[in-house]
């Protein structure tokens, strides 16, 4: 059994695992600016909160899905399958 000193080492090692791997994930990531109305923004903002995600996280989803999709149609006029 685990004292409250022992939960808050193993809490806290866990702390900074998550910290350094955040940190080396957001060091990889290039970042884009993209202007838009406010009344977009507000449409936007209801439409990623519909979805349980930030403003962020649905435009880069809808850049995922765009290149996935790209990526299988050109496969699909290939015939490879991403070699």
């Amino acid at each position: 059994m685990l004292s409250c000193q022992g939960h808050f080492n193993v809490f806290f090692k866990l702390f900074i695992l998550v910290i350094y791997y955040n940190m080396c994930y957001i060091d990889s990531m290039k970042q884009i600016s993209v202007r838009i109305d406010e009344e977009l923004h507000g449409k936007f903002e209801a439409f990623a909160k519909s979805e349980v995600r930030s403003i962020n996280g649905q435009v880069l989803w809808m850049i995922q899905e765009a290149v996935k999709k790209y990526e299988e149609k050109q496969e699909r006029a290939t015939g490879t399958n991403g070699v």
